[in-house]
C-alpha cells in the first residue's frame, strides 16, 4: 500500500559481484556508475520489497512491486554536464571530454532543482539528505578543482555558513570544510582516482527561520547556483 521501494542493481564479471541498491517513493529515473570488464558482464536489477497486495481489483494475482519503463547504457566519460539539460547545475570543463564524466542524474534534496532568468539553482538544506550528490567516472588519477557558486540563504538570520566537501573513491573518504558569509565561489582540491568518485556538498548549520514570508518552509541555507570541474594543472594531454 505504500510507495517506497527498495531496488538492488547486481553486476558479475571478471572482477567479481558487485551490488549497488536505491530507494525510490516516486516516478524516478534511477542511475547507477558501474565499470564493465573485458568480455561478459551479466547484470540483475529487481526489487527488494515483498508484495502485500496480493490480488488487483482487476484480479490480476501478480506481485506489481515496480514498473520498469526503460533502461538505457550510456558511456560516462562521454557524460560532460547534470541537472536540466537546458540549464546545467554541474558543467565539466572542455578539456576533461574523455577523461573524467559524470553521471547525468543528480541527488539532491526532497526538492527539486530551479530554474529562473540566470539559470538553474537548487537550494540546499542541513546535511548530505538535503546537499548535492553527484558521481564522476574518471579514467586516470587526476586533480581537479571543485568549484561552487554559493550565496547564504534566509534559513538563518545570519550570514555565515559552514560548508563541506565529501568525497568517496578506492583512496578513501575525504573531508573538507569552508565557511562563507557573502555570494562567493568556494574551491576545493581534490585526487580523483581512476573509477568511481562520488561526491557530496551540503551545510553543517541548521536552519532556524522556519518559514519565510511567502510561506515557503524548506531550510534555505544556501543557494547553489552552479558547480565546475576544472583540470588543476595541465594533465589532461
Amino acid at each position: 500500500p505504500d510507495g517506497l521501494r527498495t531496488v538492488e542493481l547486481t553486476l558479475e564479471n571478471e572482477a567479481g559481484v558487485e551490488r549497488q541498491r536505491q530507494v525510490f517513493d516516486t516516478s524516478s529515473t534511477l542511475s547507477f556508475a558501474v565499470e564493465l570488464q573485458l568480455g561478459r558482464n551479466e547484470f540483475t536489477f529487481g526489487c527488494l520489497d515483498e508484495a502485500t497486495v496480493l490480488e488487483q481489483p482487476n484480479g490480476d494475482t501478480r506481485p506489481l512491486l515496480v514498473r520498469l519503463d526503460a533502461i538505457r547504457v550510456v558511456s560516462l566519460l562521454g557524460q560532460r554536464q547534470a541537472g536540466p539539460a537546458d540549464s546545467p547545475l554541474v558543467v565539466l570543463d572542455s578539456t576533461l571530454a574523455g577523461v573524467v564524466g559524470i553521471l547525468s542524474h543528480l541527488g539532491t534534496p526532497p526538492w527539486d532543482i530551479e530554474i529562473d532568468e540566470d539559470g538553474s539553482f537548487l537550494w540546499l538544506g542541513q546535511g548530505d539528505e538535503e546537499g548535492i550528490n553527484a558521481v564522476l567516472w574518471s579514467d586516470r588519477e587526476l586533480m581537479v578543482e571543485l568549484a561552487f557558486d554559493v550565496t547564504p540563504g534566509p534559513g538563518r538570520p545570519d550570514g555565515l555558513r559552514t560548508v563541506y566537501l565529501t568525497l568517496e573513491n578506492e583512496a578513501g573518504v575525504q573531508r573538507l570544510r569552508q565557511e562563507l558569509d557573502s555570494s562567493t565561489t568556494l574551491s576545493f582540491a581534490v585526487e580523483l582516482q581512476a573509477g568511481r568518485n562520488e561526491f557530496t556538498f551540503g551545510c553543517l548549520d541548521e536552519a532556524t527561520v522556519l518559514e519565510q514570508p511567502n510561506g515557503d518552509t524548506r531550510p534555505l541555507l544556501v543557494l547553489l547556483r552552479e558547480v565546475r570541474i576544472d583540470p588543476l594543472m595541465s594533465q589532461v594531454d
